[in-house]
């Protein structure tokens, strides 16, 4: 810890003598104006005379300085220049220092004028001061305080800046934070998976009985599968198809390797990586290699096949592709680079084999123990039979070429995600805590705990019907979700529509709710507020989003206060209702939960379904349309009727789940430590069958399901049906952010990109912003 307290203390050192040669800069501006000649006519009278000048002068270097402030503080011409953009920052923030100095009552100093020539000129005495207007950091008054013999005259600029805010991204699927040990039992995800808790790499995450990750894996810590059924599908990525996958495992990976794709390798795609040792008898890694450029890559800092831990299934090695075994730098044991062969396995690999370690064979019991069709380097020793080895040819020691500048060492390689990633917490939105939300945002949430609105979901009974489908329920006001049974007072009392409108519409789903199995909800989400044009920063690329979102936001009381920051920079808190008595009431639970976008449910479902007002929810899988095809990228191009099938998908998902801290979403898991492997508390409810076209937003929660979802096709990147899971059931369709993720039973997740719009692009504080500069708002002649 020393260490890195030490570089944070020079960091900091540094970064305050930076500022403070900055803030010399820009008072060295205030004290120096050069300007030409502003006398007026001195037949005039004095008094006249002297105002006028004094005017002229004060106007005149306010002029000079403001445009010295906009030059200093301009945006780079090349915004990649990451010195220039520093530099930027630093004199903004300088600027904005000095105007919040004495104690908020800014900055005051003499100005010193110099002629175009040289020459001094008689224009009175002047002074600039810079304070915030109305203690707004951003917004700034420059005033020119100029005397001429008995006139003084006062000008005065009002600037302001802005951050362009860059919205948080959300690129995988299904992201765990690290609260606990996550079991992967038969779930599969279209889309990227990471689990980015990197404070505790000693933990190990299992992916059992069928799991299928159909994208890139992204683990800090160990992977285990439990079962020979669990692969990875290396498919394009969901918003760029000419981008590709891979997994990253920084520490051990144990049990049968299955990886495949249906992609040809492009550079810095396609490769699967260890940071620590691969430990299997089983690999079968590019299988689709058969066709030629399907090749997989392995990446590792250790082979070892000596030791069959009962989770192999078997002895069977092929890799279509290179595989590149580095050493460690420095050298840390089972990270060596080192290639061990057991007494049974007959390493194949179709392809280049670097080995920066030593290639054991004295284990292996097989006529042939490494395979290789191309050529083998071994920088360190070969031990055992080298009549073991088949290779094109065999280069040792000084001859072998352990080429580290080529794929294997790619940037790709590091580590790049952690859980430090999320500044802001559910919490921090709910109290706009450090501009987290907004404060009509913050009203909203409050209002449920000052009586503002008492409306329960099951009090709505209003009946309406849209061109396109029936419902019993509507709601177009924030309400609170305490239970939705369907009973004699409430006929049919869970087909609800929510419509957004002019403003978001939040609904909180109050704790301790459980509602039982049969009974609903089904809730669509229609959204009729303004449509805005929205382009990343980064790529360029164009979107329309809605201006308002429907948040669905958890009990969690109006007593929260921040209790400073962690080591992260992750807000702490107590007063949660999570926190009170009872915490064994912090959750929602359901069995049977439908959760649409109007646009996508009138297009998924049959005419007769849809307008039947006596429909159950729980039927709705037979009464999708057999040639409807959900698209979960932000491409909508592909919408619409192609070759018979209908192609929909919002792009932009605008129905935000809000969950925070120690709640549990959804079949409860039993707490950590009592059940880790899909077990759960019983609390009535037996399964979660449904369909979620939500992002859910709970990076200290339990999200756990049991059951399975709806049978529902879809299309990859390209437009083409993703065969892969057509035919499969699936839960969920969005992004799904949890501290700890339980599940049961097969059930497919679908990546959909959550609105920008939303209180969601603050998760991770709008970090690397680009800054406008200084402008000038107006000026004013007192």
């Amino acid at each position: 810890m020393k260490p890195n307290a030490k570089k944070r203390s020079a960091n900091k050192s540094g970064a305050v003598l930076v500022t403070a040669v900055v803030v010399l800069l820009i008072m060295s501006i205030l004290m120096t104006a050069t300007i030409g000649h502003v006398a007026v006519n001195r037949r005039k009278t004095n008094s006249n005379y002297s105002r006028k000048q004094a005017y002229l002068t004060a106007s005149t270097t306010l002029k000079s300085f403001v445009a010295e402030i906009r030059d200093i503080t301009s945006a780079p011409t090349d915004a990649s220049d990451a010195a220039a953009v520093a530099k930027q920052i630093a004199n903004i923030n300088a600027l904005k220092q000095l105007a919040q100095a004495n104690g908020g009552k800014g900055t005051k100093k003499q100005v010193t004028y110099n002629g175009n020539d040289g020459t001094d000129y008689k224009l009175g005495s002047t002074e600039l001061e810079i304070k915030t207007e109305n203690g707004n950091a951003d917004k700034l008054v420059i005033t020119a305080y100029t005397t001429y013999g008995d006139e003084t005259e006062k000008v005065a600029a009002h600037i302001s800046t802005e951050t362009a805010k860059k919205p948080a991204k959300f690129t995988n699927t299904l992201e765990e934070i690290g609260k606990s040990i996550m079991s992967l039992d038969n779930l599969s995800i279209v889309g990227d998976t990471a689990v980015l808790d990197n404070t505790n790499l000693s933990k190990t995450y299992t992916l059992n009985n069928n799991c299928n990750l159909l994208g890139s894996l992204y683990v800090w810590g160990n992977v285990k599968t439990t079962s020979t059924g669990s692969s990875f599908l290396l498919r394009p990525n969901m918003q760029q198809s000419s981008m590709g996958s891979f997994v990253m495992i920084s520490q051990d990976f144990t049990g049968k390797l299955k990886a495949s794709t249906s992609m040809a390798r492009s550079d810095g795609f396609n490769y699967v990586y260890v940071g620590g040792t691969l430990k299997s008898t089983n690999v079968d890694v590019g299988y689709s290699g058969k066709v030629e450029g399907h090749q997989i890559d392995i990446i590792t800092h250790g082979f070892d096949t000596t030791i069959d831990q009962g989770l192999c299934g078997g002895d069977n090695f092929h890799v279509y592709g290179n595989v590149y075994c580095y050493s460690e730098d420095p050298p840390v044991e089972g990270q060596k680079g080192d290639f061990l062969i057991g007494n049974n396995t007959e390493a194949n690999i179709d392809g280049d084999c670097f080995i920066e370690g030593d290639l054991d064979l004295t284990k292996c019991n097989k006529s042939i123990g490494l395979n290789v069709t191309g050529d083998l380097h071994v920088k360190g020793a070969i031990k055992g039979n080298k009549s073991k080895i088949k290779a094109k040819k065999i280069y040792e020691e000084k001859d072998a070429v352990i080429d580290k500048t080529g794929r294997g060492t790619d940037p790709k390689e590091k580590m790049e995600y952690s859980a430090e990633a999320y500044e802001f917490m559910p919490e921090d939105m709910f109290m706009n805590i450090d501009g987290a939300s907004s404060d009509n945002f913050k009203t909203q949430y409050l209002n449920f705990y000052k009586g503002t609105p008492l409306n329960m979901f099951k009090d709505f009974n209003t009946n309406i019907d849209t061109s396109e489908a029936a419902f019993n329920f509507y709601v177009d006001k924030d309400c609170v979700i305490d239970n939705l049974a369907n009973n004699s007072a409430h006929p049919n009392s869970n087909t609800v529509l929510v419509d957004v409108k002019d403003k978001d519409v939040m609904i909180m789903l109050k704790a301790g709710t459980s509602i039982a199995d049969g009974s609903g909800p089904e809730i669509v989400v229609r959204n009729l507020s303004p449509i805005e044009k929205h382009t990343d920063q980064d790529t360029g690329r164009e979107t329309e989003q809605h201006k308002y979102n429907c948040y669905f936001v958890s009990d969690s009381g109006d007593k929260i206060v921040a209790n400073g920051k962690d080591a992260k920079g992750v807000h702490l808190h107590t007063g949660s209702n999570a926190h009170l008595s009872n915490p064994d009431n912090a959750y929602f639970e359901f069995g049977n939960m439908w959760v649409y976008d109007y646009e996508t449910y009138i297009r998924m479902f049959s005419e007769s379904f849809r307008k039947n007002k006596d429909r159950s929810p729980k039927n709705a899988s037979g009464a999708i349309l057999s040639n409807f095809y959900y698209n979960p990228t932000a491409n909508k191009d592909l919408n619409g009727n192609k070759g018979g099938k209908i192609i929909y998908g919002p792009g932009i998902s605008n129905i935000i789940f809000l969950i925070g801290e120690n709640f549990s979403f959804g079949a409860t898991p039993k707490k950590a430590g009592t059940g880790l492997n899909g077990e759960f508390y019983d609390h009535g409810v037996a399964n979660n069958a449904g369909f979620m076209q939500i992002s859910y937003y709970g990076p200290q929660t339990t999200f756990g399901m049991c059951a399975s979802g709806m049978s529902v096709k879809c299309v990859d990147a390209d437009g083409n049906p993703y065969n892969d899971i057509n035919g499969k059931t699936v839960q969920g369709a969005g992004v799904f952010i949890a501290g700890m993720f339980n599940s049961k039973n097969t059930v497919f997740y679908l990546y959909t990109e959550p609105a920008s719009t939303s209180v969601l692009s603050n998760a991770k504080g709008n970090k690397g912003g680009e800054i406008a500069g200084f402008n000038l708002d107006r000026y004013d002649h007192y």
